[in-house]
C-alpha cells in the first residue's frame, strides 16, 4: 500500500512539473515565432532576463517570489499577446500541484522525563526534615553548660568569719595628735621652767590611757604592737623638744593704717531719647514722575529716614508723624498725594525745594513749602 502512495506521489509530481514546463514551453515557443529574444522583452518589461528565462524552463526556486512570479508571467504573457490571466491561471495550478506534493518532515521534540508528583512531594519532605534539624541543632548549640561547684568546707568557712573583725576600723585616737596637744598646753607665751622627767610621764600616761579605754578585741594583736612602737617614737620625740631651749619671741605691734573713704561721684546716665511713634496708617506718598532725588528727615530725634533717588514710577510712602521734612533737587518731576488725592505742586522742573514739611493738611493747603 506504501509503494502504491508514493507511486501516485511521484506521478502526480511528474505531471505538475510536466504542465509549468508546458507554461514555460508556451511563453517560448510564442516568443521565438514573434522573432524576438529574452532581452528584447527584458529591457521592454523591465524584468531581469534570468527570471524570464527561469520562467521558461520551469525553474520556480530561481524566481524571488509567487506574487513576483505571477506578475512576471502575466506580464510576459501580455507583451506576446497571450491571454494573461489564463496563463496565470494555469501557472498557479501548476505550482500549487507542485507545492503540494512537497512535503516537508520536521524533527518531533523529544518529549521531556518527567518526575513524578510523588518522588517530589517526597523530596521536598526530605529537605524541610534537614532543614528543621539544622536550625534545632543551631539554636540549642548556644546552651551553657553548667558545672556545679562543690559547698565551701566548714573550717574555711570558720577562717572567714574570723577575717571579718573590724580590725581595720578600731578607733585609737592617734598618737601624734596627743603629743600635739600636749606640747600646745606646755609651751605659754612666757619661759616656764618644766621638769622634763615630769613631762615625759605625763605624756605617757596620757597615752597609756587613751589606748587603754579604747575597746580592741583579743584577735587584734598586731594593733597593739603598733601603738606601743608609736608611744617609744613619740617619748623620744618629747625628750627631744623638752631639751631644746625656749626662744622668746618678741610680739610685734600691727600699725594701725588708717582708711580713707573716697566716695564716687554718681555719673547720671544720659537721658535715651524714645523712638517715635507713628500716628497711623502713611497719609501723604511721594510719586516720581521723573528722576528725582529726594531725602526725609525726622527733626524731632534728628535722624535722616529716607534719602533716595526715586526713578520715574517709583513711589515712598511717608511715615504719619510730626516733624517730618522733605528736601528735594527736582520739585516739578515729584507728585505729593495725601489720602491717595493730589495736592499742589512743590515746583517747576528743576527746582530744588528745602524743609517742605510733610504735614497733610499743609501740603493740601499749599502752605508746606517756605516762602
Amino acid at each position: 500500500m506504501n509503494n502504491s502512495t508514493t507511486n501516485a506521489k511521484n506521478a502526480d509530481a511528474e505531471d505538475a512539473t510536466e504542465a509549468q514546463e508546458a507554461v514555460g514551453k508556451l511563453l517560448s515557443d510564442t516568443r521565438k515565432s514573434q522573432g524576438l529574444e529574452v532581452a528584447d522583452v527584458a529591457g521592454v518589461l523591465r524584468i531581469s532576463q534570468k527570471y524570464l528565462e527561469a520562467i521558461e524552463d520551469g525553474r520556480n526556486a530561481d524566481l524571488p517570489g509567487t506574487a513576483y512570479a505571477i506578475g512576471f508571467v502575466r506580464s510576459y504573457a501580455e507583451h506576446l499577446n497571450l491571454d494573461g490571466a489564463e496563463i496565470v491561471r494555469r501557472y498557479k495550478d501548476e505550482d500549487k500541484a507542485l507545492a503540494d506534493k512537497t512535503q516537508l518532515s520536521f524533527p518531533k521534540p523529544i518529549p521531556e522525563g518527567g518526575v513524578p508528583g510523588a518522588a517530589v512531594l517526597g523530596l521536598g519532605v526530605v529537605i524541610a526534615l534537614v532543614a528543621y534539624s539544622v536550625w534545632y541543632y543551631n539554636s540549642n548549640s548556644d546552651d551553657v553548660d553548667v558545672t556545679r561547684v562543690e559547698p565551701v568546707p566548714a573550717d574555711m568557712v570558720a577562717a572567714v568569719d574570723v577575717k571579718e573583725t573590724p580590725k581595720a576600723f578600731v578607733k585609737v585616737e592617734t598618737p601624734e595628735a596627743v603629743v600635739e596637744e600636749t606640747v600646745v598646753q606646755a609651751t605659754p607665751k612666757t619661759p616656764v621652767a618644766t621638769d622634763p622627767e615630769k613631762v615625759v610621764e605625763d605624756v605617757v600616761k596620757a597615752v597609756e590611757t587613751a589606748v587603754a579605754e579604747t575597746s580592741v578585741p583579743e584577735p587584734v594583736v598586731e594593733a597593739v604592737e603598733t601603738v606601743q612602737a608609736e608611744v617609744a617614737k613619740v617619748e623620744a620625740e618629747v625628750e627631744a623638744i623638752v631639751k631644746t631651749p625656749v626662744i622668746e619671741v618678741p610680739v610685734v605691734e600691727t600699725p594701725t593704717v588708717e582708711t580713707t573713704t573716697v566716695q564716687t561721684p554718681v555719673t547720671e546716665a544720659p537721658t535715651v531719647q524714645k523712638e517715635p511713634v507713628d500716628l497711623g496708617p502713611s497719609r501723604v506718598t511721594v510719586r516720581a514722575l521723573a528722576n528725582s532725588w529726594i531725602q526725609v528727615r525726622d527733626r524731632k530725634v534728628n535722624r535722616l529716614l529716607f534719602t533716595r533717588l526715586l526713578r520715574e514710577g517709583d513711589e515712598y510712602e511717608v511715615p504719619y508723624r510730626a516733624g517730618l521734612y522733605l528736601m528735594t533737587g527736582n520739585a516739578g518731576a515729584l507728585e505729593l498725594l495725601v489720602d491717595g488725592k493730589t495736592v499742589p505742586s512743590l515746583g517747576g522742573i528743576g527746582d530744588v525745594r528745602r524743609n517742605v514739611e510733610l504735614d497733610p493738611d499743609k501740603l493740601k493747603s499749599g502752605s508746606a513749602v517756605p516762602n
